[in-house]
């Protein structure tokens, strides 16, 4: 593992793309990179589950939280589940439920009220 776990966790619930992206690139160069972004918590909490999270907890969240996934997708697979059976794709969806809309035959963002 990095030193930076830690750090890295925290750049990713706050959807911190450039310093996750930089403590990731510290993680390539000792080959250890897939296990760090699979790597779960006692809850089976990935850093993706983590990422998908944050995209609940903030309105401007959609294009860090987009850049974040993408960041993440590189080396990490949606569909490990936590320990409740969620995988990080699960919690994505229900982070955008309810957040579009289909209005005349075309699906637009619902603003926060």
């Amino acid at each position: 593992m990095i030193s930076h776990q830690a750090d890295l966790l925290a750049a990713v619930r706050a959807l911190d793309v450039a310093a996750a992206e930089r403590m990731l690139d510290i993680a390539s160069t000792s080959g250890q990179l897939s296990d760090i972004v699979n790597a779960a918590d006692e809850d089976g909490q990935t850093l993706l589950h983590e990422c998908s999270a944050a995209l609940r907890s903030s309105d401007d969240a959609q294009l860090r939280g987009d850049q974040m996934i993408a960041l993440l997708l590189r080396h990490g697979s949606p569909l490990t589940p936590n320990r409740l059976g969620e995988s990080a794709l699960t919690l994505a969806a229900r982070a955008v439920a309810g957040a579009f809309s289909i209005v005349g035959g075309s699906t637009v963002w619902n603003e926060a009220t």
